[in-house]
């Protein structure tokens, strides 16, 4: 799951959160694969990142340097560099830690269990790592794209004319309504955000609660999802088996 938005204050206030961490401005949640336990990554105002939980393939171990954007993936993490690379560390299984040279001019990346997306400046998308659900097969002639996002074994693209599709688990599917601005992967659903802060279901989930308006950011996990309403408040719906929600 991704939190997009800047934290109230540029605070966090985390649990297990490494002392002292102050500034940040997007967080990452990587997945529990394989039971094992989870870790975060986070980027900070000053562009550098911290991280911490599970650290058994050094996942929870950011490199130094500056970075524009941060991805968390099953047991690997991958960050924007500053002059547009991207740079990957943790499990190598896949050739995760392998990025495609021809990965340049980066302005935005997602990643799944053991996958990743790279989405270049001029709107074109990269994938890498296990491809045994075709989730890291980029669809032929896709183009055009603003952001991208990635869980599980499947991937979703946004375009510039608010169109979505996902490749992987969905072969190949395009998704409606056109006027979307933000897309969210999940687990047991996928999120889309509309021009007008209204929000879709792409699958429709029949525990999806309808009527969500006036919404400024989503993000969808293995089995909850949770959105963020323009005047800050939060919503939360899915499973709670952990008091996630």
């Amino acid at each position: 799951m991704k939190l997009s938005w800047i934290l109230t204050a540029g605070l966090a206030t985390l649990i297990g959160a490494p002392a002292g961490l102050t500034n940040v401005v997007a967080i990452t949640v990587g997945y529990n694969v394989n039971n094992s336990l989870a870790h975060n990554l986070v980027l900070k105002s000053d562009s550098t990142m911290a991280a911490w939980g599970d650290n058994g393939w050094g996942q929870a171990t950011p490199p130094s340097g500056l970075a524009l954007d941060v991805a968390a993936g099953g047991i690997n993490s991958f960050a924007i560099k500053t002059e547009g690379t991207i740079l990957a560390w943790g499990y190598d299984g896949y050739g995760l830690t392998n990025v495609p040279l021809s990965l340049t001019n980066v302005v935005g990346l997602a990643a799944g269990y053991v996958h990743c997306l790279g989405l270049t400046m001029s709107g074109s998308v990269i994938g890498w790592g296990d491809n045994s659900h075709n989730q890291a097969a980029v669809p032929a002639g896709l183009t055009n794209v603003v952001a991208v996002s990635a869980s599980g074994y499947h991937s979703l693209a946004l375009r510039g004319d608010g169109s979505v599709i996902g490749w992987g688990d969905y072969t190949n599917m395009s998704f409606g309504p056109s006027n979307i601005v933000a897309i969210s992967a999940g687990g047991n659903d996928d999120l889309a955000l509309a021009a007008d802060g209204t929000v879709f279901s792409l699958h429709n989930q029949t525990n999806f609660p309808l009527g969500l308006t006036n919404i400024a950011a989503i993000a969808a996990g293995e089995s909850h999802s949770l959105a963020l309403e323009a005047n800050g408040n939060v919503l939360a719906w899915g499973e709670n088996n952990y008091g996630i929600i």
